[in-house]
């Protein structure tokens, strides 16, 4: 999409419109990023901090940042102008997020749930056998089937399902369908998900973790 481009109605290259919205939204912005990244930073300085539980943290501190850094710049600019403002690539951006990014948060908020679920029922076979490379084969193995199982959905609107560029412009922020891909696909792996995410902590516990 090019950002110069106009329609008969509206003049989509006028000044942004700053609203309380947009102001909040700033906020959160950068308030998300100086708080997820200051504690990132402070595992990276000390690695002495980076207990097999704490790789999890790391891990949904990642997925954090890569969403605020990614996605919350191209909302907060196409929020000032009222539609999508922004880039043909920036959509494709902002649907990576929306589908992988946001998959990777909610299961690590499910990972985390889950290990401490095991840290409780089962203590002693949680102290023998969880680990630091465990917890990052846990870590690494979700961002691999969300990428396989999402990533084509990305991939696939961006090459068949995308509308043109002047109906990309015209297409009101903050519409469903803008939300989840022209394609109309459900990002149906970024909602929790108990059952796979239990599956997998299962399958990479050594020798199953309530032996």
């Amino acid at each position: 999409m090019d950002p110069n481009s106009t329609n008969s109605t509206e003049d989509l290259t006028s000044d942004p419109h700053w609203s309380s919205t947009s102001w909040l939204s700033l906020f959160i912005m950068v308030a998300g990023f100086l708080t997820n990244g200051s504690v990132l930073a402070l595992y990276v300085l000390q690695p002495s901090l980076c207990s097999p539980f704490a790789i999890y943290m790391i891990n949904l501190f990642i997925a954090n940042l890569i969403e605020i850094a990614l996605r919350y710049p191209i909302d907060l600019v196409n929020e000032l102008h009222g539609r999508w403002w922004t880039s043909w690539s920036s959509c494709t951006v902002s649907l990576y997020c929306v589908y992988v990014v946001q998959g990777a948060m909610y299961n690590a908020h499910a990972v985390i749930a889950l290990n401490r679920l095991w840290a409780i029922a089962c203590p002693r076979s949680y102290h023998q056998k969880h680990t630091r490379k465990y917890a990052i084969t846990v870590c690494v193995s979700m961002w691999i089937y969300l990428h396989i199982f999402l990533l084509p959905g990305v991939v696939s609107d961006a090459m068949y399902y995308r509308p043109t560029l002047t109906a990309g412009y015209n297409q009101k922020f903050g519409d469903r369908e803008t939300e989840r891909g022209s394609s109309g696909q459900e990002p149906w792996l970024s909602d929790f998900d108990v059952d796979d995410v239990l599956c997998l902590d299962l399958l990479w516990a050594p020798d199953g973790i309530f032996h």
